[in-house]
């Protein structure tokens, strides 16, 4: 499910690696093994073949430096696109989650403000039931937030946070390599095993990116698809907090001294 382009920019960086073993390859192909670290097999400059390249890579100027950054930026950005997609629909899921619950709340308040109204207190003392029922309702309503909404709206959050973190682990590895090809070491401080840290360092970058976009991809799928469920599910808390909201309006007064059943205050 990765879009082509991502899977081009991905392919890129490994046809970057593959042109650098080549030219190792082909010099071992045609000059044998001993050629690579013979010190007369880079040219004029007497240094072996390997730090001759190595040399260039490592060149704060480098054309394939300047080439794997790029690529790297780029599949930094597509992935950043990708988990500002899935962070928003997270965003966008709590965010109208806490619109019902402050529906809820509105309402509430209003059965709260009434019961403790010193002007019903008359009317409460001489009709308990109306007093139970404005109790009932107010718990009913904690029971929807507590245990309906409250944990949506904590998932989405889980959820969110998750991204983040991912998305922060890719930053780290494409800030390690980065900070390898832009330092500029000199040829003469630079030895055999800053070779291998190199490749360590980028191979951890293409890893982490091809993890990185098929999870971005994921998410944002998934993001955008819970997100149609949060809005259904937030449709049916609103038009529960509207009935909440409008039996409050008229309590007391709409309390049945007899209970029956197609009494608005039965339902739950």
């Amino acid at each position: 499910n990765v879009p082509q382009d991502k899977l081009v920019l991905v392919k890129t960086i490994s046809d970057a690696i593959d042109n650098i073993l080549g030219a190792l390859v082909n010099q071992m192909l045609t000059q044998g093994l001993a050629a690579l670290s013979n010190r007369s097999s880079g040219g004029s400059s007497g240094q072996s073949y390997l730090r001759v390249l190595s040399a260039e890579a490592d060149a704060r100027n480098s054309s394939d430096v300047q080439l794997i950054n790029l690529r790297t930026s780029s599949m930094a950005n597509g992935l950043s696109n990708l988990a500002l997609t899935t962070m928003t629909a997270y965003n966008n899921s709590i965010s109208i989650l806490t619109d019902s619950k402050n529906r809820f709340i509105t309402a509430r308040t209003c059965f709260e403000t009434k019961l403790a109204s010193p002007l019903l207190e008359s009317f409460f003392n001489t009709t308990p039931v109306a007093k139970t029922a404005g109790q009932t309702q107010i718990s009913i309503i904690n029971s929807i937030i507590s245990l309906r909404i409250d944990p949506m709206i904590a998932s989405f959050t889980t959820k969110k946070q998750a991204v983040e973190g991912q998305f922060a682990d890719f930053n780290s590895s494409l800030t390690a390599f980065s900070s390898t090809t832009t330092t500029g070491t000199s040829t003469a401080a630079f030895a055999e095993n800053d070779i291998n840290e190199r490749w360590n360092r980028l191979e951890a970058v293409v890893g982490s990116s091809a993890r990185a976009a098929r999870t971005g991809s994921e998410a944002a799928s998934a993001s955008n698809q819970e997100y149609v469920q949060a809005q259904a599910a937030s449709a049916a808390f609103n038009t529960e907090a509207e009935k909440k909201q409008l039996l409050c309006d008229g309590f007391p007064y709409n309390v049945p001294v007899t209970n029956t059943v197609d009494s608005p205050y039965n339902a739950q």
